[in-house]
């Protein structure tokens, strides 16, 4: 008004108010007037102005946080406020300005997510929010694998893990049954599978699996087939073994006159033995380690003819029977000599 002798009459929300200075007001809508009638009579009219106080700042809701640790490099983040009137949203990643709360492409690491809401009316609330991201799997090494065939009903398998830097937790099954640990004992014989997820605490996984055979039953060895008889004039022999087992190591091993010998496929061929006694022992054991049964087998060498004397010998006819054996007897008596054939089955006689 530019009427400096004017009288002055003012209200707010309908009530008299006696000066425009306006104080503590409530949250809310308010109208203020404003009228002037100079020392004439003459009056302005009344101007009035509307406005809305908020002193409240918004309340933001971040939705869709990754965990602590987590595997997801882009994660898309909600943001939301509780304000009447338009908010406007400012984003920062790690102190940068970012145009979206969806993240993209996030490197392994620490992160921090900051938002501002601002209001209409200039109120404005921060919410700020931090986490790791980790997207490599644990490096697992197990140990106390048994061999893929054994003679052990019981293993105790650990699991050693790298690269973590946060506690990792352990599942385990067999067979595809869930167990407590690595720790299995009183396995039944047959094949077997054990498993071990290690997950670390971002959610990566790191599956490590093994099979392997349970066999703790020993090998059966039968010798089928023996050249020579015990007693022989060839220097040469042959022995065939039959092994009788689920996981056979199909050769035979021998232990000849002091010396090992192998009957590969369970063959064992022998030539140009000396005169003599000869002493075989025979075994194999399986892909578990189990040991057979031994088998032995002696025999005499010899291309002459043999003797025995004494004055008292005694009759052999009658007595004992030595063919079986490719012995021979040739001539007999109570006192002397008695002679045996050695050259052959039967091959070779004497007067």
């Amino acid at each position: 008004v530019s009427d400096e002798q004017a009288a002055y009459v003012y209200s707010l929300d309908g009530a008299a108010v006696s000066s425009p200075s306006l104080i503590g007001l409530a949250d809310g809508s308010h109208t203020f007037s404003v009228s002037a009638t100079d020392l004439a009579g003459n009056n302005s009219g009344t101007l009035t102005y509307a406005w809305t106080v908020d002193t409240i700042p918004p309340v933001v809701t971040l939705s869709g946080l990754p965990n602590a640790q987590s595997n997801v490099n882009s994660p898309a983040l909600g943001v939301t406020a509780n304000d009447a009137s338009a908010i406007i949203y400012t984003y920062t990643l790690d102190g940068a300005p970012v145009s979206s709360p969806v993240l993209a492409s996030l490197i392994d690491g620490g992160h921090s997510f900051s938002v501002t809401a601002t209001d209409g009316a200039g109120n404005f609330t921060t919410q700020t929010y931090s986490w790791t991201v980790d997207t490599i799997a644990p490096s697992v090494t197990l140990s106390g694998v048994p061999n893929s065939f054994s003679n052990v009903p019981s293993v105790n398998v650990g699991a050693a893990t790298a690269n973590v830097e946060t506690a990792v937790t352990y599942t385990y099954t067999l067979d595809g049954n869930v167990v407590a640990d690595g720790n299995l004992i009183g396995l039944a014989e047959g094949n077997h599978t054990f498993e071990i997820t290690t997950t670390d605490a971002a959610g990566n996984a790191t599956v490590s699996s093994f099979s392997w055979v349970v066999d703790v039953t020993s090998p059966a060895l039968a010798l089928t087939s023996i050249m020579p008889r015990r007693v022989t004039g060839s220097p040469d022999a042959s022995f065939t073994g039959a092994v009788s087992d689920v996981n056979p190591e199909n050769d035979v091993y021998a232990f000849v006159d002091g010396a090992w010998q192998t009957a590969a496929g369970g063959v064992l061929a022998l030539t140009g033995l000396g005169e003599g006694m000869h002493h075989a022992y025979f075994f194999t054991y399986d892909r578990a380690g189990n040991i057979s049964n031994y088998e032995t087998y002696d025999w005499f060498v010899g291309n002459t003819q043999y003797y025995t004397t004494g004055s008292a010998q005694g009759d052999l006819s009658g007595a004992v029977d030595l063919t079986s054996e490719g012995i021979r007897v040739l001539s007999t008596g109570t006192i002397g000599s008695w002679l045996v054939d050695m050259s052959g089955t039967h091959g070779y006689a004497s007067s």
